[in-house]
């Protein structure tokens, strides 16, 4: 929860200071994968709760690396452009494969893990969503304007959203078509005695 606050509280702090503050397009996807984090389950086991802190750890010194070889101090909009959708295809692909391979045993935890993760994985890739929506040409905008990001992220929390509460309805749907019928259903209607026929 923290996390996530400090994330949100980015913008209006680099407002007052004028330090430059990272891109929204890199600073909205954090927060709602954070807000997905903060909503899931805190009762794990130690280790599953460290794996991001090894994740993290194992994945510092190629960040290191990659900044060094591409010399960006301060600007990194269009690295950011590259990486953030790449991750998100990763995700969307590495979901899905849970989730098919979850669903070929009927469990399908994966296939709501999916319907959760759609609005992080569409924030991931706002700014290839951005550049279709100004595709006028041959040739995208590589940086899109501001409005059609802006545009795009409304699209994708609206549209996400909507997906998994009419998923939610539908599972509440189908659970309340699934309950036992009234104890006069399952009596015989000649002599009402209990019957085993439903």
């Amino acid at each position: 929860m923290l996390a996530v606050l400090v994330t949100a509280g980015v913008v209006p702090a680099a407002m007052l200071t004028g330090i430059p503050r990272p891109p929204l397009i890199v600073l909205l996807p954090q927060l709602v994968l954070g807000i997905v984090a903060v909503g899931a389950a805190t009762r794990h086991r130690r280790w599953v709760r460290l794996t991001p802190l090894a994740a993290a750890a194992l994945t510092m010194p190629v960040t290191v690396a990659a900044q060094l070889r591409l010399n960006f101090y301060g600007d990194y909009y269009l690295p950011a452009a590259t990486a953030l959708p790449a991750a998100g295809a990763t995700l969307l692909i590495g979901v899905t494969l849970v989730a098919l391979g979850l669903a070929a045993r009927h469990d399908y935890r994966g296939v709501w893990a999916l319907l959760i993760l759609l609005t992080p994985i569409g924030m991931l890739a706002l700014n290839p969503l951005g550049a279709m929506l100004e595709d006028t040409g041959p040739g995208r905008p590589q940086v899109p304007m501001w409005s059609s990001m802006a545009a795009v992220a409304i699209l994708v929390a609206v549209v996400g959203s909507a997906l998994l509460v009419l998923a939610l309805a539908a599972r509440g749907r189908r659970s309340a078509g699934g309950r036992s019928l009234p104890a006069e259903a399952v009596h015989c209607p000649t002599c009402g005695a209990p019957s085993n026929s439903t």
